[in-house]
């Protein structure tokens, strides 16, 4: 009986499970043909709704959109990206975050910590402190927001709302993205 064989990382199928790994190498090396309905006719071993989940699982984390393309000449190291595990992606979840949003995290995750010697469990933590600390930057942003929103709209004092207002939130963590996009509320 010969027929196709399927490879996957360890690393990644501790943190992500075997399917999820198996779906991410097989992207890696079929990136031109790629697509939901592809995996289900190529893992016909697997139930559809695990390869839907796992398809979903990845695609909300952003992977597809990240995972460099394989190079044998490459050293396995320098091209290996850290995955969040299941139960650091529950731990995030539970803390509010968005798992979206994870996945946005990563890139500049990874960007920053590639070549960098640091322990995979080490790498967990670092990463849920970089994404709460991003995601609460957003939280605040968004509520700035709201509240000057909601200060304009229910003004009474008409030489108020004549008044061009700006304001800039200024603390340590805020960045000229966000100011400026508390500066467009007002345009």
């Amino acid at each position: 009986m010969s027929g196709k064989k399927y490879s996957f990382s360890k690393e990644i199928a501790e943190s992500l499970g075997i399917t999820e790994a198996i779906i991410l190498d097989f992207f890696q090396n079929n990136r031109e043909n790629f697509s939901l309905s592809i995996l289900k006719d190529e893992f016909r071993f697997l139930e559809v709704s695990q390869i839907e989940n796992s398809y979903q699982k990845l695609d909300n984390l952003g992977l597809f959109n990240n995972i460099p393309a394989k190079d044998n000449a490459s050293n396995p190291d320098e091209s290996m990206n850290f995955y969040p595990s299941e139960d650091l992606v529950k731990q995030a979840c539970n803390l509010g975050i968005k798992e979206d949003f994870l996945g946005d995290q990563l890139p500049s995750f990874n960007l920053f910590w590639k070549g960098k010697d640091l322990k995979p469990h080490l790498k967990e933590s670092k990463f849920l402190q970089y994404a709460l600390k991003n995601w609460r930057e957003k939280e605040k942003i968004e509520y700035t927001t709201r509240t000057i929103r909601s200060l304009l709209n229910s003004s009474k004092d008409h030489d108020l709302e004549q008044l061009k207002i700006n304001f800039k939130i200024i603390d340590h963590n805020s960045t000229s993205e966000n100011l400026t996009a508390i500066d467009n509320i007002f345009k």
